[in-house]
């Protein structure tokens, strides 16, 4: 991850570029790169493992500018070319690009807040029009609070009418995932929603990094 990270988000001065690299491997110039490393200030990571309690879970908060949309279609485009998934214990991916509190009430807010923009700015396809198929899809895990049949249609009511944007459950363009998880920590118990508008969806397996890893090496094989 912090490997794409760098491709994609490259932290100014990380690349030294000065003279001395240059020098021949003496003591001397050994010792002045020690150092200059030394002074160099520490960079803070752009990314927090957060734990969640809960089985086979992982969350990890990334920190501006990284996008977990576009990193994780990064990294996705790159095990579908070359079969190589670098990541060996996991499974599925999920981007959240936005999170609350799991009531309904905060789950529409943020969705009214951020869908209708997220929407708009979807590019136009190649039939000049911006009108998109799109799929909504709730998960729920080890939360029974909220009601999908409850929540689903306000998160509908959510999509921009501009463009003429229909629900098509079977070969959608654009998938709104809303991923509701009851986080045990360990000072309180809190459910938490995460939500995303990604695209290519069904193409990678529903960020099922296996099976696309999988699919990559039979192609590359034949």
């Amino acid at each position: 991850m912090v490997q794409l990270e760098d491709e994609l988000w490259p932290i100014e001065g990380t690349t030294d570029t000065n003279n001395l690299e240059n020098l021949s491997d003496n003591l001397e110039c050994q010792f002045q790169k020690e150092i200059r490393d030394l002074k160099k200030p520490r960079i803070q990571s752009r990314f927090v493992n957060v734990q969640t309690g809960t089985p086979c879970v992982v969350f990890i908060s990334c920190k501006p500018p990284v996008d977990p949309v576009r990193l994780l279609m990064y990294h996705l485009e790159n095990v579908e070319r070359t079969g190589v998934t670098r990541t060996k214990h996991v499974l599925r991916l999920i981007p959240v690009s936005w999170s609350c509190v799991a009531s309904i009430a905060e789950i529409v807010v943020l969705a009214r807040k951020y869908i209708p923009s997220t929407f708009n700015t979807l590019p136009m396809k190649s039939d000049g029009s911006k009108s998109y198929r799109y799929k909504l899809d709730v998960t729920f895990r080890n939360h029974d609070k909220i009601k999908k049949a409850e929540l689903i249609p306000l998160l509908a009511a959510c999509v921009p009418p501009e463009h003429g944007h229909k629900v098509d459950l079977e070969h959608p363009e654009v998938f709104r995932g809303h991923h509701v998880n009851e986080a045990h920590q360990k000072l309180l118990n809190q459910s938490v929603c995460g939500m995303s508008v990604v695209q290519h969806y069904e193409r990678f397996k529903r960020f099922n990094v296996v099976q696309i890893g999988e699919a990559a090496r039979r192609v590359i094989d034949n």
